[in-house]
């Protein structure tokens, strides 16, 4: 399973903003709902102090009105001792209270429960100075929500701040992997160190080193391909040449029978020492050291060259769609994709087909085209037909498997496109190659 080291990051971070914040908001309002009942308590003292100062008396009951008919007063001043036109109600409070000593206490009666401060005045009465505590407790309690609201609000700007931090933070990670994605094998250069963190700097160096020796691998790969195709060139031309003259003298009919296969054998093996040739010299040449090319100029004189071919098999090969075109790269890459194009396209076709060549502006894209009335190529095969050496087993034609691999390194070093597709239209089958890459008229255009 793919885990995302920001996801974790990120999520676990979260989890632990939450949970820090439920602790501090727990404490917090617990701080903020005691506070708030200090207060409380310290008000009740304040109000029988009063009492003491200014010589002030409890509000005489009017009307026998009871403590339950003041539902909005929040505090409540008794005179203790006997009050005959008292309510019943009234009567039980100031009975509990009559038989507790001066201070702060809490009492219950039976509908509710009080907190309440105790005072003889100088003249000698006592009074109660008393709230109810489920009065109390909402007082406190409003208090200490909007005490901690604000903690509650910040944690999801928290979590988003802490995302887009983290974020910020892998951008150059992601820099990196973006840098890993685009390099082929052509183009090996080291990472840059650039805006890394230090954490991760020993994997990049690793990563470095490991480019390195792969740079190495492929140059001692390339240079071994090229040297042995260099050395086989000879012999086998040499080889040629001499069953050419041996052809040419008298023989047997079964001598002469015998020697056709080695001919073509040969043959095989020098067109895959030019492959072998070509292809070390295309991996092995990465200037880009470009000039302005006219692609419709090359492509013609490809198909001059080709042409001979197409009509031993009796192929229609012609264009069928061309535009002046001016590409930036390097006049040989384009001729030999051109080429390689091309003669599979008339290689894979059969006798008595067609070969239509196409090469025009789609936008600001230069688009080159070869269709062919060819067997097509298994859906499964299409993925690997641009691998080295690969050819599809069915196909009965001769070939090294390198045309397509060619064409593919070309393409990269050009900034172009190249693909192989199936044509499926109603009425026609065959391969369709295609090549596109950004036309200019000056370098600027590019």
């Amino acid at each position: 399973m793919m885990t995302s080291l920001q996801h974790q990051l990120s999520l676990w971070i979260a989890v632990l903003i939450v949970a820090v914040s439920v602790v501090a908001g727990s404490f917090s309002f617990w701080l903020a709902f005691d506070e708030a009942h200090q207060l409380q308590d310290e008000q009740l003292r304040q109000v029988a102090a009063l009492m003491d100062v200014h010589d002030l008396l409890p509000m005489p009951d009017r009307n026998g009105r009871a403590v339950n008919d003041y539902p909005d007063a929040r505090v409540f001043i008794f005179r203790l001792g006997t009050h005959t036109n008292a309510k019943q109600t009234e009567l039980q409070m100031v009975g509990l209270l009559n038989n507790l000593a001066d201070g702060m206490q809490t009492v219950s009666d039976r509908q509710s429960e009080w907190r309440v401060v105790i005072r003889t005045l100088p003249n000698g009465d006592r009074i109660a100075v008393g709230q109810r505590t489920a009065m109390r407790d909402e007082i406190a309690r409003d208090g200490a929500l909007r005490t901690v609201l604000p903690l509650i609000g910040l944690v999801p700007l928290l979590i988003l701040l802490t995302g887009f931090v983290i974020r910020h933070t892998f951008k150059s990670v992601m820099r990196l992997s973006k840098d890993l994605d685009e390099k082929g094998d052509g183009n090996l250069v080291s990472l840059s160190n650039d805006g890394i963190p230090k954490e991760i700097l020993p994997f990049v160096a690793s990563i470095n080193r490991l480019l390195k020796r792969l740079a190495l691998s492929m140059a001692q790969q390339r240079r071994f391909i090229a040297d042995a195709a260099h050395e086989l060139r000879s012999p086998i031309t040499a080889l040629t040449l001499q069953a050419e003259n041996i052809e040419r003298a008298d023989m047997p009919i079964e001598a002469r029978q015998r020697l056709a296969p080695l001919k073509s054998g040969l043959i095989r093996a020098r067109s895959l020492v030019e492959q072998l040739l070509s292809l070390a010299r295309h991996q092995s040449n990465q200037t880009t050291d470009f000039e302005i090319v006219s692609f419709d100029i090359i492509v013609r004189n490809v198909i001059k060259e080709l042409y001979p071919f197409a009509e031993a098999k009796h192929i229609d090969l012609g264009i069928e769609q061309e535009e002046p075109l001016q590409v930036w790269g390097d006049a040989f890459d384009f001729f030999t994709l051109t080429r390689n194009a091309l003669d599979n396209a008339i290689r894979y076709t059969p006798v008595n087909g067609k070969v239509d060549v196409s090469f025009f502006l789609e936008g600001n894209q230069m688009v080159f085209r070869v269709e062919d009335s060819g067997p097509g190529i298994p859906e499964d095969d299409l993925s690997r037909v641009f691998d080295p050496f690969y050819r599809i087993a069915a196909s009965g034609e001769t070939g090294t498997g390198l045309g397509l691999s060619i064409v593919r390194d070309i393409a990269t070093r050009l900034n172009g496109i190249a693909t192989l597709s199936n044509i499926n239209n109603a009425g026609r089958s065959g391969m369709r190659f295609q090549y596109s890459q950004s036309s200019c008229r000056t370098r600027l255009d590019c």
